[in-house]
């Protein structure tokens, strides 16, 4: 008769519970993966639910004031904005920067036939045009920086200067809102001027903001004189218009020249924050002065009936 080794079982019963206990392991690391991966998941869809949230938030607060676009601060306190959730809220602020070194880059690029606007005048709070601010620019002369480096083709401008010779005695400011004397001269600048069969050659040389704005040419308008005293047929300058011709996404920027006041601001930037819970998001937005439509300049204006 065989006897029975009673070694052998007891080994076999240590496998099993090694057997088990790995198994135990690879289920509770199964399930705490599982666990850790979806508490991961509501956190991660909670925040981008807030960040949305506060996203929102913060586009109320520009849309709130590009419909009235006071100076100063402004918000919308917790459970004011959403009733509903006293977390959510924004608050900000609306400031007209002063323009560093009468040097403005046009925040956006053009493309051929689109205009940029240059205010050589200030705007009060409701629009009109003023000098009490004393930012009415009184220079001699005004460079037309424009076009990218390695621009193809050629890009060329059409610069329009729209000035009021009103005598009040004294030169004024189409204000209020008067523009009865508002008239306007025509430059353009085309550095191919010769090979295109017209116009006036820009400057071969470049423009180098302070901020490190580069533009491949510029063109040069002498001005005239000051807005303070009686000049006849020529008076305060409002604005220049600056259109694009030939040449896709090309930069401009206004370089002023002489004179002692400053470039006035060119329009207001409005700083939105918006909160939700934990998390927060900001937007920025520059609003320039209201401008004419691009169509304006090509209009056709008479002192008296048209006739064919």
């Amino acid at each position: 008769m065989k006897k029975k080794n009673p070694i052998s079982g007891k080994a076999q019963k240590g496998q099993a519970l090694i057997i088990i206990l790995l198994v135990m392991a690879v289920v509770m690391t199964v399930v705490l993966s599982a666990v850790s991966r979806s508490v991961t998941e509501v956190s991660v869809t909670s925040y981008e639910e807030n960040a949305l949230r506060a996203f929102s938030a913060a586009e109320a607060g520009i849309e709130e004031k590009l419909l009235n676009p006071t100076i100063g601060t402004f918000g919308m306190g917790p459970g004011v904005f959403d009733t509903t959730d006293t977390s959510v809220y924004y608050s900000g602020d609306v400031t007209q920067p002063a323009v560093p070194n009468r040097q403005f880059k046009y925040p956006n690029k053009l493309l051929p036939g689109e205009t940029a606007t240059f205010w050589l005048v200030s705007q009060d709070a409701n629009g009109n045009l003023t000098c009490s601010s004393g930012d009415c620019w009184k220079g001699s002369q005004i460079r037309v920086c424009y076009g990218a480096s390695g621009a193809s083709p050629e890009p060329a401008i059409e610069v329009s200067v729209y000035y009021d010779d009103t005598s009040i005695p004294s030169p004024s400011v189409a204000t209020p809102n008067n523009y009865s004397g508002v008239k306007v001269r025509r430059y353009l600048f085309d550095f191919l001027a010769l090979s295109r069969g017209g116009g006036e050659n820009s400057v071969n040389s470049p423009c180098n903001f302070v901020d490190g704005s580069y533009f491949r040419r510029r063109g040069v308008i002498d001005t005239w004189g000051t807005c303070s005293s009686p000049l006849g047929s020529v008076g305060c300058i409002l604005f220049v218009t600056v259109r694009m011709l030939y040449s896709s996404d090309q930069p401009v920027g206004a370089w002023l020249q002489g004179g002692a006041t400053n470039m006035p601001a060119q329009g207001i930037f409005i700083s939105s924050t918006g909160v939700a819970g934990d998390s927060s998001r900001k937007v920025d937005v520059f609003r320039s002065h209201p401008e004419s439509p691009n169509l304006f300049d090509l209009a056709v204006f008479s002192g008296s009936d048209l006739s064919k």
